[in-house]
């Protein structure tokens, strides 16, 4: 066990520094997704759009993929 945590230590910091990464860009996504959702001034046709699953499913890929860069 202390042999695990004299490994993982040193890396701590670029581990939170990527959790938070990855919770602003959600936090983004989700905003964006809220805001185009929600919005009064959007047409109806971009609200079936986005509250659609598939494209909340590829939102979130793109995401994943603009965090891990692949």
């Amino acid at each position: 066990m202390i042999a695990a945590l004299r490994g993982i230590l040193p890396r701590s910091r670029e581990v939170l520094l990527f959790s938070l990464k990855h919770m602003g860009v959600l936090a983004v996504f989700g905003g964006v997704l809220i805001l185009l959702g929600s919005s009064p001034l959007t047409p109806e046709r971009i609200h079936e759009l986005v509250l659609s699953k598939e494209f909340i499913y590829i939102f979130g890929l793109g995401g994943r993929v603009e965090l891990y860069g692949f």
